[in-house]
């Protein structure tokens, strides 16, 4: 499904025709001309380029962030402000959770904690809490999935995370900016030797070659080795 061409700037209208932007579920946005002032759900999902639009599920992201399903027959006022953004996504039905007391809406029972930070457009700088009644809140990583299709309404809050977060690299530990990286910063800033395969272990004890252009964000606790070409230890 290719979506229509679009103008590069959502929220501003002239006299015939209506901006909106239409985001899918890895946050990609595309920008999108309507010459309806009050589209329909569906009339949304089309230009996106969902044909037939029952396929998709239409979210209106609301001036205060929270998002809500819009249905496919119901009219949307683009002249309001603040109602220029949808997210446009292939589903059937969507499911509840709250995330910084913002209620939400998403068409995915699983959802990750990257995917949670970016809905209420927070950086990499703040980490995912799963907010519980009766126990500590929990660290929910980036890769990390968690359920919505529980019972009850799963709730989660962001907070920034230290600035500075301690990583190991061949057993050396080193105090690193909490932020992205490319292969080639991270070769650096440890000194691998020219030559040199570095890679990163997971939590699950498997390793992962970091080559040349790959970008990787920066977490606390993360465990990095190096060694020659040939399989020796560096």
């Amino acid at each position: 499904m290719k979506p229509t061409d679009a103008p590069e700037q959502a929220g501003i209208h002239d006299r015939d025709t209506f901006k909106l932007v239409a985001i899918d579920e890895n946050f990609a946005e595309r920008h999108i001309t309507l010459p309806d002032a009050k589209p329909t759900g569906r009339q949304i999902a089309e230009a996106a380029g969902f044909r037939p639009a029952d396929d998709a599920i239409v979210l209106q992201q609301l001036a205060d962030g929270a998002l809500e399903e819009l249905r496919l027959e119901e009219l949307v006022d683009l002249r309001e402000s603040g109602v220029e953004r949808f997210f446009v996504i292939a589903g059937d039905r969507t499911y509840r959770l709250m995330i910084d007391g913002l209620r939400m809406e998403w068409p995915r029972v699983d959802v990750s904690g990257d995917t949670i930070r970016n809905l209420v457009r927070k950086s990499e700088e703040f980490e995912v809490f799963q907010d519980f009644d009766d126990a500590p809140n929990a660290l929910i990583e980036d890769d990390q999935v968690v359920s919505l299709g529980g019972d009850g309404l799963e709730r989660f809050i962001t907070k920034r995370g230290e600035k500075l977060v301690s990583v190991t690299y061949n057993g050396e530990t080193f105090k690193l900016e909490r932020r992205t990286y490319t292969t080639e910063e991270l070769r650096q800033v440890f000194g691998v030797e020219e030559g040199y395969i570095l890679q990163l272990v997971t939590k699950a004890g498997e390793f992962v070659e970091l080559k040349p252009g790959r970008t990787l964000p920066i977490k606390k606790d993360m465990t990095f080795v190096s060694h020659a070409p040939c399989g020796h230890s560096s």
